[in-house]
């Protein structure tokens, strides 16, 4: 798992954004613009993927399952505090 903080909604969120409406299964507020500032940082877990290949956005739950929920709680909450 790799942690994401997000201030700006921007490459692949804004791409996930665009479709759902959400980030990692995080609703946002409708009408965002690309590279807006976010209302406040937003963790957003991604898996590692193969060499050459891009990173793939997971939802919480995902990395609570990959991780355990107590350590991904606490590197969701340490990674949005640094």
């Amino acid at each position: 798992v790799e942690t994401i903080v997000r201030g700006y909604i921007t490459g692949s969120g804004w791409n996930d954004y665009k479709r759902t409406g959400a980030v990692c299964g995080l609703q946002l507020p409708a009408g965002l613009r690309q590279c807006e500032k976010l209302p406040q940082p937003l963790y957003t877990p991604s898996s590692k993927a193969e060499a050459g290949a891009h990173d793939e956005n997971i939802t919480v739950a995902q990395a609570d399952a990959a991780i355990g929920e107590a350590h991904a709680q606490a590197v969701a909450t340490l990674a949005v505090q640094l």
